[in-house]
């Protein structure tokens, strides 16, 4: 979503052509298939996905439990279900803003390989960690083209000043496909960041078309997502937005690109590997994940993880938390969960 914090704003790029819009989903030609072969074969190498029937497979040697359990548990609190790196936040669930002190300065943090729009600019440290290594990379591969970073964190006011102007231009309806209504934008979590094309010293419109798809191909190897495909656009409510990058951390966006699912569907799907049931298996070159949902409930949650390996809690920001467990040497066998 295009961020512009001028007096004088005036919509600049072929997304304001009413021709442009999106054909919807039925009978739109699919944009992100077209380095489907080299994809396909980097997710054989370098990945696989295993949902068993509720057995988990052994990947390195048995090791001795010497008596620790298989797994501990974690109290959350009912807030905790709106925070963490897959919160879906969209026109029907609003964002819970991250804590102030959280957030970081991105032209303090950020690496050589890209610019900046201002020192005002803000993302969370994870977010600013994973661009640094994207924008690195890219521009290996692009050589002298980089990229600004135009739009990062945004005030609820700063959101409702940009949908008012949109609205004054076209229509609350229209302008509801192109910006987020105030507290409903992704620029409010610390997670999401616009992206513009700088060259020859000017910031131009990022149609991630060109040596920029680049970008669009293998962000989710840095754990983004383009959030805004063209041809899910009835479902994520935004016309297609290619400078909109969305981080939801490793392997999540991978699982994303593989199944082509956006932000919605993901949450969705996940439901479907609980806690009690089979849980998400995905294996990469550095390690094994596993992946479930716990419900949340109404006075707080207990959340199982295991008492090996790394693991993280993120809320859904609907109803219940995503556990991510990763394992280095594989899944150790377990007994039977309780």
């Amino acid at each position: 979503m295009f961020d512009s914090r001028e007096q004088d704003f005036t919509p600049h790029c072929s997304r304001w052509d009413p021709d442009t819009r999106p054909i919807k989903r039925q009978s739109q030609k699919k944009t992100r298939n077209g380095n489907g072969f080299s994809f396909c074969l980097l997710m054989f190498l370098c990945g696989w996905i295993i949902i068993n029937n509720g057995t988990r497979p052994v990947l390195a040697a048995d090791a001795e439990k010497q008596g620790e359990p298989d797994w501990t548990y974690v109290q959350m609190q009912p807030d905790d279900v709106h925070q963490g790196d897959l919160i879906l936040v969209n026109q029907e669930y609003a964002c819970t803003f991250p804590n102030m002190e959280k957030l970081v300065v991105v032209s303090d943090t950020k690496s050589e390989s890209y610019l900046v729009k201002n020192e005002q600019e803000k993302l969370l440290p994870q977010t600013v960690e994973a661009l640094n290594s994207l924008m690195d990379d890219f521009l290996t591969v692009a050589g002298s083209v980089r990229i600004n970073v135009i739009s990062t964190y945004r005030s609820y006011e700063l959101q409702q000043q940009l949908f008012s102007q949109y609205s004054m231009q076209m229509g609350v309806e229209l302008a509801s496909h192109w910006s987020a209504r105030p507290g409903h934008s992704e620029h409010h979590s610390g997670l999401a960041l616009d992206l513009g094309a700088y060259q020859y010293g000017v910031t131009q419109n990022y149609d991630g078309q060109g040596v920029y798809s680049w970008i669009g191909e293998n962000c989710h190897t840095y754990g983004f997502i383009v959030r805004y495909a063209p041809d899910k656009a009835d479902i994520t409510g935004i016309y297609s937005e290619p400078w909109h990058l969305r981080y939801v951390g490793v392997p999540h966006a991978a699982l994303m690109a593989q199944r082509q699912l956006c932000m919605e569907e993901y949450i969705e799907w996940l439901k479907g590997f609980s806690w009690e049931g089979d849980h998400l298996y995905y294996g990469m070159e550095s390690g094994v994940y596993e992946i479930y949902y716990v419900a949340a409930e109404e006075d707080g949650t207990t959340v199982p993880v295991p008492t090996s390996g790394e693991y993280s809690i993120s809320g859904n920001n609907v109803d219940g938390f995503i556990v991510t467990a990763y394992f280095k040497d594989g899944i150790p066998e377990r007994t039977e969960k309780e």
